[in-house]
């Protein structure tokens, strides 16, 4: 018998704690993001490297808020005994696969039906694609990118918003729950991000937090049917470097 049984307390006592830690882990991660971006030297690092004014280059610098998603999500595992509540990562199996060519087929379909209503509504365009690079057409970049995107920033991201979110709505939450609570959290992570972002304007950054809520519950959904992070990191990698929705003619 739990704690909170013995006080006769049912699982749903836990749930605003457990809902105001994943929205503290969300602003949290979101936080070290912006201390990033303006602390961390990128251009002098790729400088040195060589990669400045590259096609590498000019894709790292469209992430460099990873930077600090990956700095958070270290200090917050660190102060953490169970790891294997946040950290939910294996080798792919067929089927983790599979599930992967399902999300990148599913996310610009459904972005497409949000940009359609979006644009009902007077918010924009309805293209699904967005702004994903065409990795294909630039293999002297495939390496460092490869590197760069799919090893670290990819995973940096999906650990905080995939990981450590839905591990702290896991202790209260139906998976249900959990996939929409952490789908909506994604979508105000970029929201906020919008608004910090010169040019995009208040439509902009509301229609930018609408449209990622999207691959936030498929990836989301995703990851609670494999439990395994490679899924969702492949899936969001690729959904950076190949236009997926272009592709499908969307």
């Amino acid at each position: 018998m739990t704690g909170i049984d013995r006080l006769g307390l049912s699982a749903s006592d836990g749930r605003p704690r457990a809902a105001v830690g994943a929205l503290g882990v969300c602003l949290g991660g979101l936080a070290a993001g912006v201390v990033g971006l303006i602390l961390f030297p990128l251009d002098a690092v790729l400088a040195g490297l060589g990669l400045a004014g590259t096609v590498a280059g000019d894709q790292f610098g469209g992430h460099k808020i990873q930077l600090g998603f990956a700095a958070f999500a270290v200090l917050y595992l660190w102060t953490r005994d169970d790891l294997g509540r946040y950290v939910r990562v294996r080798w792919p199996t067929l089927p983790d696969v599979a599930w992967v060519v399902a999300v990148i087929v599913a996310v610009p379909l459904l972005s497409t039906l949000a940009g359609a209503a979006l644009a009902a509504v007077g918010m924009g365009p309805t293209g699904s694609h967005g702004e994903a690079f065409a990795l294909y057409e630039h293999p002297a970049a495939v390496p460092a990118l490869f590197v760069g995107l799919y090893l670290f920033a990819a995973p940096a991201e999906e650990l905080v918003y995939r990981g450590l979110i839905h591990g702290r709505l896991r202790e209260a939450f139906s998976t249900r729950e959990r996939v929409l609570l952490a789908g909506a959290l994604f979508g105000l992570m970029h929201l906020l991000v919008g608004f910090l972002t010169p040019g995009t304007g208040i439509v902009g950054a509301v229609r930018w937090g609408v449209r990622a809520c999207v691959p936030g519950v498929v990836w989301g959904f995703a990851y609670e049917r494999t439990d395994n992070l490679a899924v969702t990191v492949a899936a969001h990698a690729i959904s950076w470097t190949i236009p997926v929705g272009a592709l499908l003619g969307l």
